[in-house]
């Protein structure tokens, strides 16, 4: 009798620890929560995310992990970061030639680069941070490989990026506006000297023929001696 009683208490307990486990399974099951929405919606919820939440929301269930991946929210990245991109930075290829993973890479540069834009500012110099704000850039070129951005300034220069440093620092490799007045500067001060040496040639080539001709002159005088005169008349 004993064994029985002990054997029933036993199974009392197992099925009252059990029971609350399963009133709330069917409390969740009952109640609405954001896996229980269309895969369209959730899909559009994680297009709205940014990319930093994007990449947090991959490791809280695998079902957002794959959607995440999926080709059409990785598009809208890359529409995204087109949209903050102040240089319109144009892509290599057309976005259909791209495969997911690099649609990703691509606009997870660009938008990280974005993100960190303010802190970067205050650390560069003034040159180079007026060079950008007023004269803005023209033209940019990707070089291959994905690290080096080149970009032209409107009022002239070249100005290159490196892609892959955190703080995204600009370095001009030319500066037409000083290399310009340098070179006038040297053009005017060779054509001052040109200048100079061709009036003092022509000075000195001027003062020898003048002085040629007054001595032929006065050689050819009447009563000069190499006119066969007599010099004392």
């Amino acid at each position: 009798m004993s064994t029985i009683l002990a054997n029933t208490w036993s199974v009392t307990c197992t099925l009252l620890g059990y029971i609350p486990k399963s009133l709330y399974g069917r409390i969740l099951r009952k109640r609405l929560h954001l896996l229980s929405l269309p895969m369209e919606l959730l899909e559009e919820v994680v297009k709205n995310l940014g990319w930093l939440e994007l990449l947090r929301v991959r490791i809280t269930c695998k079902t957002l992990n794959d959607i995440s991946k999926i080709r059409s929210v990785r598009v809208h990245l890359i529409k995204r970061a087109q949209a903050c991109d102040p240089y319109h930075t144009p892509m290599d290829r057309a976005v259909e030639h791209y495969t997911p993973d690099e649609l990703e890479d691509w606009a997870m540069r660009r938008l990280a680069l974005v993100d960190r834009w303010p802190p970067t500012c205050a650390q560069q110099s003034f040159r180079q941070r007026s060079a950008y704000l007023t004269n803005g850039a023209e033209q940019t070129i990707l070089l291959p490989g994905g690290r080096w951005l080149v970009s032209s300034l409107k009022e002239g220069g070249l100005v290159v990026t490196d892609l892959d440093s955190p703080e995204m620092r600009h370095q001009s490799i030319w500066e037409p506006q000083e290399d310009v007045v340098s070179i006038w500067r040297c053009i005017a001060l060779t054509l001052v000297n040109l200048q100079s040496m061709a009036f003092a040639s022509n000075y000195t080539f001027v003062g020898n023929i003048s002085r040629q001709v007054s001595r032929s002159q006065r050689n050819t005088l009447p009563g000069s001696a190499e006119a066969g005169g007599d010099p004392t008349v």
